[in-house]
């Protein structure tokens, strides 16, 4: 039961920031070509993209928890595979955005904020929320959820895939308008931003690596548990 509502509190918390963020935030861009990008110039930060995986996974965590099962099994349904393979991606972006925000804020917070004003119209609860609350939330669900974490193959593929099609969008939105979503890409050449983004996909796999590890530790304890409780059942 803590499962089921633990789901739907933290589904309910994202969406109400993304209500928020899309209804009272307003965010002094220094161009006017961001007007062109959607959600309100939202989608050309990797910040947005990793809400929307977040909140994705949780409503499909929740749609498991009514149709699916959370319990250990190798045979699992459709939606709770589905489930499993969204966690592996929610996972490493939780645990990348944070890490990667705040080494860029302490170092320079100008890398990441157009511009002064635009930080001071983030609410901190909202930025927090974004920028940091995310990984000890899907850490929570990593220690409380049962998962079949897929292939290290189909894993990768999908995570490498999405760092790839967001890297592609932004590069798309530089050559249509002449503009990057974070300052301190316009003071990189060409081969730093190569550079950069190979040390990044680095990261990436890492993190992957890290929770797939952490799981299969939360899982093998679990076993170990349930198997000495069994015994001394007898």
């Amino acid at each position: 039961m803590f499962l089921v509502v633990y789901h739907v509190l933290i589904l309910s918390l994202y969406l109400y920031a993304l209500w928020f963020d899309s209804n009272f935030v307003e965010i002094p861009y220094p161009s006017k070509e961001f007007e062109n990008i959607p959600f309100r110039a939202r989608a050309s930060f990797l910040t947005f993209w990793t809400m929307m995986v977040q909140i994705l996974y949780f409503i499909v965590a929740c749609l498991n928890d009514a149709i699916g099962t959370n319990t250990v099994t190798k045979k699992p349904p459709l939606i709770r595979k589905i489930k499993d393979h969204l966690f592996s991606l929610a996972f490493t972006t939780a645990v990348y955005v944070p890490i990667t925000f705040w080494t860029l804020y302490k170092i320079d917070k100008t890398y990441i904020y157009p511009n002064e004003e635009a930080e001071r119209q983030i609410p901190n609860w909202l930025n927090h929320l974004m920028h940091t609350s995310i990984l000890p939330i899907i850490l929570v669900e990593l220690f409380i959820s049962n998962k079949n974490y897929p292939k290290r193959k189909t894993g990768l593929k999908i995570l490498l895939c999405s760092a790839a099609a967001y890297s592609a969008y932004i590069h798309y939105l530089y050559f249509k308008y002449g503009i990057w979503p974070y300052n301190f890409l316009h003071l990189l050449s060409w081969t730093n931003k190569i550079v950069m983004t190979l040390f990044s996909g680095v990261l990436g796999v890492l993190y992957y690596l890290i929770g797939e590890k952490l799981d299969s530790l939360i899982s093998k304890n679990r076993r170990e548990h349930k198997h000495a409780n069994g015994i001394k059942s007898h």
